[in-house]
């Protein structure tokens, strides 16, 4: 497995820890990841700092889009160890309240969830029938986040919002098909 991250206009590989999570009740994927290695005294420190935008992809494949939030570097006369955390674009939808708009009328959901988003320049998808049924009249107290609004509306139609690995949102539906697959020692379980 190989774990890229693209920030700055650079790529960074070399990860030796990896975590990133999705839990089906927050809309904000996160991640951590830490490489320790030789130190040269000629090698120049990684210039990655909180609020870089970042792409995570493993075996060249995107899986994450977001925000470094912290940077964590510690160097000894033989080896350094470096380490970034954050979370995709949507952690913005949990950090930030409605400015403006505390009454929605006549619009879909997906136009709703779309107008709370667009701020963030986090785009939102589905092909859910109904994520384009209109609602009424959707209101929202002052200071409510962002993402509390999404996930109130979400649950008038049964839906779910999840981030995708561009960090938008797509809104889908719970489903009761049952999905075979076991875990691996040594295959897709490294560690217990």
């Amino acid at each position: 497995m190989n774990v890229t991250v693209k920030a700055q206009g650079k790529v960074f590989s070399g990860w030796k820890d990896v975590r990133i999570s999705m839990a089906m009740d927050s809309i904000a994927m996160d991640f951590s990841l830490n490489v320790t290695d030789r130190w040269a005294h000629n090698q120049e420190p990684w210039p990655l700092s909180p609020g870089d935008l970042t792409e995570i992809f493993i075996d060249n494949k995107i899986v994450l889009t977001g925000w470094i939030d912290a940077v964590d570097s510690s160097f000894s006369e033989t080896d350094r160890s470096f380490s970034i955390a954050g979370r995709s674009k949507t952690g913005d939808l949990v950090d930030c309240s409605l400015l403006d708009t505390y009454v929605f009328n006549n619009l879909s959901v997906s136009d709703i969830v779309t107008k709370i988003c667009s701020p963030f320049g986090i785009k939102v998808n589905s092909d859910l029938t109904r994520a384009s049924e209109k609602i009424t009249t959707f209101k929202v107290s002052p200071g409510t986040s962002c993402f509390e609004a999404i996930d109130k509306l979400c649950r008038l139609k049964a839906l779910l919002p999840l981030c995708d690995a561009y960090g938008n949102i797509l809104l889908t539906e719970k489903s009761d098909e049952l999905l075979e697959s076991s875990l691996i020692q040594g295959g897709d379980q490294l560690s217990a």
